[in-house]
């Protein structure tokens, strides 16, 4: 038996390692995990299987279309921005580096598959070791375990058809070096994690800002990141091209059919029988025009991030602790989620990564963190399974995704008032 310190002075029994936290009746969760990840390789595998079972998860979209061509590119020398309309961030490069050359597109779909099954297992270990970081009682571990594999099977095998799970990994680990004393090393993370999908870009900043002792070295270990990425990009001739790309080409975005400020158009086409003007471009479907509501988006999206870094800002000597940082940071991605013009279903994992990383730590109540699971469940009924019935503006599909917003909405206000009465309690005068 070995007694660890945990941040802050907790100290826990580890009694029998990391096997023990997983376990629970006959290894049910590694189980689970297993199966259901088997199901969902299988399943986007499977082109015939996704057509009828899921006809709106084009499995071979983005990972067949747009990744497969900027694989090819890189591995003859080239870099994409210049070559061709490349709209992500420079760091979802990184997979297909990892790939040998030559791959066929059949080929590489597999691969790829598996790359996003090993992230998706790298974060479940995460999840693991922060609960013994953190002194965590094994039910609050196992809890957050299990909300991240029931969260990535409801998506439908989303999860392994989209780049997401490179930052939702970095992010993760950015945990576990914060929890161990590794400030430098969560900046690292979180730095590439900003560089390959630019939300925890807001995880950074919060931290920048709540953090006092460990701030510098986060910020030198993303300063790094961002370092090494530019040079790179400067040296192959397509830094100004990746900057001015991505920068416009989101900046101009109009309101997708799946965001919260989309919603009242959608209910008033569902119920007077008329259909929501919607058309397909920056590859997803958007609403024509309401610029008003991409406005009021854009606002409200900057508010959320000036409200919560009130939340954690220091007062006085008082210095937020993790555990409320990690619950201000569920807080920010929900709101963030909500206010935000574009909501891509695979967005989703963003937020259930925070939760089952603050849920882990036993800061985030459990109750929250299946509020999470359920807007992941929810999100996952209207994309792949319902996404024509929503374009189509079937009023049933139209409330059930009211629904999920007004759940989404539900948790990021929730979220945000447990933070602010955790701050007031760690203002308080010790006794």
């Amino acid at each position: 038996m070995t007694t660890l310190a945990a941040p802050g002075g907790v100290r826990y029994e580890d009694r029998s390692g990391l096997v023990r936290e997983l376990k629970g009746p006959r290894f049910a969760l590694p189980i689970a995990w297993v199966a259901t990840r088997v199901v969902m390789f299988l399943l986007v595998s499977t082109p015939n299987a996704v057509n009828r079972l899921l006809p709106d998860l084009v499995a071979n979209g983005d990972v067949a279309g747009v990744y497969y061509h900027a694989y090819r590119l890189m591995h003859a020398g080239q870099l994409p921005y210049n070559g061709f309309a490349y709209e992500y961030p420079p760091g979802t490069l990184l997979p297909l580096l990892a790939l040998p050359r030559g791959l066929s597109p059949t080929t590489f779909l597999f691969i790829w598959e598996l790359e996003m099954v090993l992230l998706d297992g790298l974060v479940l270990w995460a999840i693991v070791l922060l609960g013994r970081l953190a002194g965590a009682r094994q039910a609050t571990v196992r809890s957050a375990a299990w909300a991240w594999v029931v969260g990535g099977m409801v998506m439908s095998g989303l999860f392994l058809v989209r780049n997401d799970l490179l930052a939702c990994a970095l992010v993760a680990w950015a945990a576990v070096f914060l929890y161990s004393r590794r400030p430098a090393l969560a900046g690292l993370c979180l730095g590439l994690g900003t560089v390959t999908k630019l939300w925890p870009a807001l995880i950074l900043v919060l931290l920048l800002v709540g953090l006092r002792r460990d701030r510098l070295r986060m910020a030198a270990g993303a300063a790094v990141t961002f370092i090494i990425t530019g040079i790179a990009l400067a040296t192959t001739g397509t830094l100004g091209a990746c900057v001015d790309y991505v920068t416009k080409y989101h900046g101009r975005r109009p309101l997708e059919v799946e965001a919260l400020a989309a919603r009242p158009v959608q209910l008033v086409a569902a119920f007077s029988g008329r259909r929501a003007p919607v058309e397909n471009t920056y590859g997803s479907y958007n609403l024509l025009g309401y610029h008003a509501l991409v406005t009021a988006s854009s606002i409200a999206s900057l508010a959320v991030l000036v409200a919560t870094l009130l939340i954690v800002r220091r007062h006085g000597t008082t210095t937020p602790s993790l555990n409320l940082l990690s619950i201000a940071t569920v807080s920010l991605i929900a709101s963030s989620l909500v206010t935000a013009k574009v909501f891509s279903p695979q967005y989703v994992s963003w937020l259930l990564v925070v939760a089952v990383c603050a849920g882990a730590v036993g800061a985030l109540p459990r109750q929250w963190l299946w509020t999470a699971v359920a807007v992941v469940a929810l999100t996952g009924a209207e994309y792949p399974l319902g996404f024509g019935d929503l374009l189509r503006g079937n009023p049933t599909m139209t409330v059930i995704v009211l629904f999920r917003d007004l759940v989404l909405i539900t948790l990021a206000v929730g979220t945000a008032v447990l933070a602010i009465r955790r701050r007031r309690e760690e203002s308080l005068p010790a006794t």
